[in-house]
């Protein structure tokens, strides 16, 4: 959380509708269910054109990214400075990239150009959505030279339109500090004459939450006219409470905040937190929550008023997290943590979780409890609860990889605790064990009203949750054996829980068993870590997952396959699909080429995954081996493995050229290694099988980036200061949103 202080306020952009709006409906209208497997697919020609007839589920190859990057990766990325903007579109149809190259209509970004690719009846094709400053008003530009264009903040879920700060000064950092909408049409608006740091807008972009010169605040814009930023941080009482400060889930590693939780979709809901005596002397007398709803009213979440909670005792000792757990996208259910004994029926003291629900009708003699409800409620075993939470993340000495994992309808609460509920046990007949990290789920729905807590298993903890829109299914990875046959020992392997039966699969098993069916204990799985607008590991509705390993789970992938780099050796990875108990290869189970990662430009494979889209018609992920015709290179690319998916090959994609820059012919495409266990002497990874070494890789490039002192980071062309975070559990890719696309 940022530590700067002030009043918190808001930018306000459309108009409020009358109540809180779900997003429920649009996500469900994008579920795809699972297609007949039929012999002969309807697109089988472009399948075999694409080299696409091994894929599953009548999937094609499609060239996302251009055929011609000028040598540069064009890589989907998610990162801290983009603030939640990433990956995918809704509906999988655009996806944002950025590449140091010029995919078209640059505008000269100072490092790094930012694009949306939109697919076509014909193809993916390319637009710059960085905003060079001669869009905006002289007034609104800062003093002194060089100044840069603006990147995208934020998109709309359609990416119809981005968020942007007006520019900055290349060297000293400094901007005006308004806030800006970029429409898909290339208009562009200011929100409201706000001046501050951005924290995060509404998912529809109608509310900008920023701490300004008068602390938390936010601006809106009713159908273009500007209004005054506005304060968030207002007591029930009305007065302006200066310690007020955001509240949202934290991003595990860091404090970088994504996801429902901190401002609903609408923009009608502000969470914040205030502590102790922040207000005025003696108020609040404990820290809580609050919410601001409609810029009209503050409601006390953590502390409730007698009139929601008769039941509830406020005041008993106790510690409320700053950071609410989650809420459901509409705002109306909110979940935090407290070792405060709010209900008289809570006898210990350890961490608990409760939800405040803005739907439930206020207490009365027949309901005292009113609109809390005690999500942990039960018998536990002597340490009681213990909800893992953001205090573990230093107690233990690294972040916890997963907190509290709430589904978009607020239907379904995952969670990781220490205590042991006693007489619950999962669909294996098994018990928590106390201190272990045990994974539970409290569902209150039609089908539960009153609500229903389940033990799922014992994980000792677990990593980038996916959960879909109404909760049903969570897909996590861990390094505990979790189902029967599973002998993966210290390996992260992927599973699928599903609520409504209450079984727990291990999804990243084998093709028919395939490999020791994947039980592995040197590989381990990896799904991408998930926020609002980034790709998926599941579904909608659960039928797909998609995951990645260096383990060869089918026939044609790759097995413990070592790359040689100027850097350090790796392993090169396989990207897999898991649909009706069954695993497939999406990749080509080849890996060509060294990768350059983002994150201090460590080397690695060339194959990774970026997740599907709500629907599961699409699994984006990105190789350097030449997939289809289209592909005239060999720079790490962006694919959609497609549901009826491919497009024709056109006669010719070569650029056209007179005189001397027609001379010389393209290189030959490069000779693809065979997959299979190699070995790689000279202190190496060992290897699954023992073999031959493996061929010697082309040494990469060296990239020249302008180099910064010691704390300081590349962004914008600017060396800025480092947040120090806390150094994940393992080195891997699953917490992406850490990266910085710029320079780090």
């Amino acid at each position: 959380m940022d530590e700067r202080r002030g009043d918190m306020s808001v930018a306000i952009r459309k108009p409020f509708s009358v109540g809180l709006v779900s997003l429920c409906a649009l996500v469900g209208a994008l579920v795809l269910s699972a297609p007949a497997r039929a012999e002969t697919c309807p697109n089988e020609q472009l399948r075999s054109e694409a080299h696409s007839t091994k894929l599953p589920d009548c999937r094609a190859y499609e060239l996302v990214t251009p055929p011609f990057t000028e040598s540069s990766d064009a890589t989907m990325r998610v990162t801290a400075e983009l603030g939640g903007f990433a990956g995918m579109s809704a509906d999988g149809s655009r996806v944002a990239v950025n590449s140091t190259g010029n995919l078209g209509d640059a505008k000269g970004a100072p490092v790094v150009n930012d694009y949306v690719l939109t697919r076509t009846a014909s193809g993916w094709s390319e637009a710059d959505i960085d905003m060079p400053d001669s869009r905006f008003p002289a007034s609104e530009l800062p003093a002194g030279e060089p100044v840069y264009a603006s990147a995208p903040r934020q998109a709309s879920p359609d990416f119809g339109e981005f968020l942007y700060e007006s520019p900055t000064n290349g060297r000293s950092g400094e901007g005006v500090g308004s806030f800006w909408i970029g429409e898909a049409d290339g208009a562009l608006h200011r929100l409201g004459p706000g001046s501050g740091y951005l924290l995060l807008a509404s998912s529809d972009l109608s509310t900008v939450l920023f701490d300004g010169p008068g602390g938390l605040e936010e601006e809106r814009d009713l159908a273009g006219e500007e209004v005054p930023p506005v304060p968030v941080g207002v007591d029930p009482s009305g007065a302006v409470c200066p310690a007020a400060r955001y509240s949202a889930p934290p991003e595990a590693g860091g404090d970088v905040t994504y996801g429902y939780g901190g401002v609903s979709a609408d923009g009608a809901v502000v969470f914040f937190y205030v502590p102790a005596e922040g207000c005025a002397p003696g108020q609040p007398a404990v820290g809580g929550i609050f919410a601001r709803i409609e810029e009209s009213q503050t409601v006390a979440i953590s502390e409730p008023s007698a009139e929601d909670c008769a039941a509830c005792d406020t005041t008993a000792a106790g510690t409320v997290s700053e950071e609410i757990d989650g809420a459901s996208a509409d705002g109306s259910k909110v979940f935090f943590t407290t070792t405060q004994p709010l209900l008289g029926s809570q006898t210990e003291t350890s961490a608990n979780i409760y939800e405040y629900d803005f739907e439930a009708p206020q207490a009365s003699a027949g309901d005292p409890d009113g609109k809390i409800i005690h999500v942990t409620a039960g018998e536990w075993g002597p340490k009681g609860v213990e909800v893992v939470g953001p205090a573990d993340w230093f107690t233990k000495g690294e972040p916890s990889p997963s907190l509290v994992t709430v589904s978009e309808d607020g239907s379904h609460v995952y969670f990781l605790a220490d205590g042991a509920l006693q007489g619950a046990r999962n669909s294996q007949g098994l018990e928590a064990v106390e201190g272990s990290e045990n994974l539970y789920v409290f569902e209150r729905d039609a089908q539960f009203p009153a609500g229903r807590l389940s033990f799922i298993a014992t994980t000792g903890g677990i990593a980038n949750p996916s959960l879909t829109p109404d909760g049903q299914f969570l897909v996590f990875m861990s390094a505990a054996d979790l189902t029967p046959g599973d002998t993966s020992k210290n390996a992260d392997q992927v599973f699928e829980y599903d609520a409504e039966t209450g079984e727990l699969v291990r999804v990243s098993i084998g093709e028919n068993g395939f490999n020791d069916n994947g039980n592995t204990d040197a590989f381990s799985a990896d799904i991408p870590g998930q926020q609002r607008n980034y790709p998926l590991a599941v579904s909608n509705n659960g039928a797909y997952v998609v995951f990645e390993s260096p383990d060869g789970l089918t026939p044609g992938a790759l097995n413990g396959y070592v790359q040689v780099s100027t850097d350090e050796p790796f392993y090169a990875e396989n990207v897999y699909e898991y649909h009706d108990g069954d695993v497939y290869l999406i990749s080509d189970g080849q890996d060509t080429s060294f990768a350059i990662r983002s994150t201090g430009f460590g080397g690695g494979s060339a194959v990774q995954l970026w997740g599907l889209s709500p629907s599961g018609a699409d699994i984006f992920f990105e190789t350097a081996d030449r997939l289809v015709p289209q592909a005239l290179d060999t720079q790490q690319a962006l694919y959609d493995a497609r549901i009826d998916g491919g497009f024709p090959a056109p006669v010719s994609l070569l650029p056209t050229c007179t005189g001397d820059a027609c001379q010389g012919q393209l290189s030959p495409a490069p000779t693809l290694l065979s997959p299979g266990s190699e070995f790689q002497a000279g202190g190496n990874p060992p290897l699954v099988g023992g073999g031959a070494p493996n061929p010697a890789t082309p040494t990469p490039k060296k990239v020249s980036v302008p180099k910064c002192s010691k704390g300081k980071k590349l962004s914008h062309g600017k060396c800025v200061k480092v947040k120090r975070k806390k150094k994940p559990k393992k080195a891997k890719k699953s917490n992406r949103a850490a990266n910085d696309r710029r320079g780090n």
